[in-house]
């Protein structure tokens, strides 16, 4: 059931921020294929123009790729500039679809619907793990599409420190799942598992803090959280890593389950957090562009060796 919003909520000067993005989102949502097109040049036009957008893609990507010329590294950002703005739309597709299915996600081919399967027949909760990899509501509407046999689909969130854009997010994404969830509440989120539930989490974001370990992302050590592994300890959850891929024609997708860690939490943080990353690097090797590359991934750096200088 979507979580109520009632423009009332966000009559507020505070709330006007976030009133203004629902109705521009609303606006790309509820267009047509024609101007849908007109809206990613528009956003990729101010992405572009953007000067924090455009260093965060260089800097991750110079840092990931070290191997490839500057003229392949401007193309690749201007690839990953293209597939955010398309995102982003989108997304808003999702949020505020014209009719019960958007058109961009109308047509996708599923893989790996064995391992779904074999996870729905335990009598465990289910991890369904995900990254920053093109719209993440587009891939959460995909799988929302499947039978779940009365399974309860949760989506795990960073709440927003504006609390009318978290009314509005909340409101938008129960579209697509039964219950939002920040990711601060631990807690709420590990009842849902014990009790059968399938929680989609997306943890590829730096982490900071006494929970977060250096691990190599793309051989390159990056700030990882331990989130994922922690929770599936307390809950004997399945983990079941997905993905989903624009194919070449750019509105048909392929959407595939991946087979499930074993062993997993192994009982070393590091361990299972690089594990997590060399999933990541898989699904961003098929089509590298379609990676959020936008976020800065690289802010902390560890604490230099004893003698180092």
């Amino acid at each position: 059931m979507s979580y109520p919003l009632k423009l009332r909520d966000l009559t507020h000067l505070a709330g006007f921020s976030a009133f203004l993005g629902a109705g521009v989102g609303s606006m790309i949502g509820r267009s047509s294929p024609r101007m849908e097109r007109l809206w990613v040049r528009v956003i990729y036009a101010i992405a572009k123009r953007s000067k924090r957008v455009q260093s965060a893609t260089q800097d991750n990507l110079r840092t990931c790729f070290p191997d490839k010329t500057a003229e392949e590294i401007n193309t690749l950002a201007d690839l990953a500039t293209r597939e955010v703005a398309r995102s982003v739309v989108e997304t808003f597709k999702v949020w505020f679809p014209r009719r019960s299915r958007c058109e961009p996600c109308s047509n996708v081919e599923y893989h790996g619907l064995e391992h779904f399967e074999a996870a729905l027949s335990k009598d465990r909760g289910i991890l369904l793990l995900n990254c920053h990899f093109g719209s993440l509501d587009l891939n959460g509407s995909f799988f929302g599409r499947l039978n779940r046999r009365g399974r309860r689909l949760i989506g795990v969130y960073r709440r927003p420190s504006n609390p009318y854009a978290d009314k509005v997010l909340r409101h938008a994404r129960t579209s697509v799942c039964d219950r939002a969830i920040p990711i601060n509440q631990p807690r709420a989120i590990l009842a849902e598992l014990k009790a059968g539930s399938i929680v989609w989490i997306a943890p590829d974001l730096e982490a900071s803090g006494p929970r977060a370990v250096f691990v190599d992302f793309f051989g390159v050590p990056a700030s990882t959280t331990t989130w994922p592994s922690r929770i599936a300890a307390m809950s004997n959850a399945v983990v079941l890593p997905v993905r989903h891929t624009r194919l070449c024609d750019g509105y048909n997708f392929a959407y595939e389950f991946l087979a499930p860690f074993k062993a997993f939490p192994s009982g070393n943080d590091a361990k299972d957090a690089r594990r997590f990353n060399k999933y990541i690097e898989h699904v961003i090797e098929q089509k590298p562009e379609m990676y959020w590359w936008c976020i800065k991934r690289f802010k902390h750096r560890p604490a230099p060796a004893a003698g180092d200088v």
